[in-house]
């Protein structure tokens, strides 16, 4: 949560995760802004040169606020006043629920038809250990943040660092659609074992909730550091295994999940 203020200039990008920016009128920032889980709030006369995106937040710009850049992902909102917002914010948030259980759905199809055992070890640990994986997730997450910025300190390692943001959010979709599954399997189990079904409950109880002001931030921002730690705890799905000597790799193992 932080207030960015009037003639306040950041030559820098904005991140939230969770959490709520207010961009006052006046405050300049020179690169982008982006939310996970949180929402940015872009008053009349601020400026953005560079881009704004959301993944499972929500950004809301007025009219008279500078966005220079594209828009990307879903949740932007814009609107002549904030007393007109609030009528409009609920229709919003169906409209994001839509889009952002539309892209897990169809990434876990994916996911389960193209790395089924991979996915069994994701869903395995968040039945085995939910809250632990949500822990991994916030260590994990600011040390993904912190690796990223070493690699992009030299030429060499930007490139490097691109290839690693795109593993990683594929790599954090997979984490989210194990969580969803083990939802409806929680749910529908005892009347189908498939995994389809499950991701197809799963994605409906995220759709339902998500819309709700005071439920569905908190369930993605759980969602999104279930999807990290699930990849801290399992080695990004067994791709960085630790061996040792006289042990074999085992990517299916029993499911405490089934």
């Amino acid at each position: 949560y932080g207030l960015v203020g009037s003639e306040m200039c950041i030559r820098d990008s904005v991140s939230v995760m969770g959490g709520r920016v207010t961009l006052h009128e006046g405050s300049v920032v020179e690169h982008d802004v982006t939310t996970m889980g949180g929402h940015v709030e872009i008053e009349r006369g601020a400026t953005v040169r560079g881009r704004y995106a959301t993944l499972g937040g929500s950004i809301h710009r007025e009219d008279g606020a500078v966005v220079s850049g594209h828009v990307e992902g879903s949740g932007m909102g814009k609107s002549a006043s904030k007393r007109s917002e609030e009528p409009k914010s609920f229709l919003h948030r169906v409209g994001d629920a839509v889009s952002n259980t539309a892209i897990l759905f169809v990434l876990g199809v994916v996911f389960l038809a193209i790395a089924p055992k991979r996915m069994e070890m994701l869903r395995v640990e968040v039945a085995r250990a939910p809250m632990r994986q949500v822990g991994l997730g916030i260590v994990g997450f600011f040390g993904f943040l912190v690796a990223i910025v070493v690699l992009c300190v030299t030429v060499i390692g930007i490139p490097v660092a691109l290839i690693a943001v795109f593993l990683g959010l594929v790599g954090l979709y997979g984490g989210m659609v194990a969580g969803l599954t083990v939802i409806g399997a929680a749910l529908v189990r005892h009347k189908s074992e498939n995994p389809y079904v499950h991701l197809a409950v799963g994605c409906f109880v995220f759709f339902v909730v998500y819309p709700l002001p005071f439920v569905g931030p908190p369930l993605t921002f759980t969602l999104l550091l279930l999807g990290v730690g699930v990849l801290v705890s399992t080695r990004f799905a067994g791709f960085f295994p630790t061996k040792k000597k006289g042990d074999t790799v085992d990517v299916s193992g029993e499911s405490p999940y089934r």
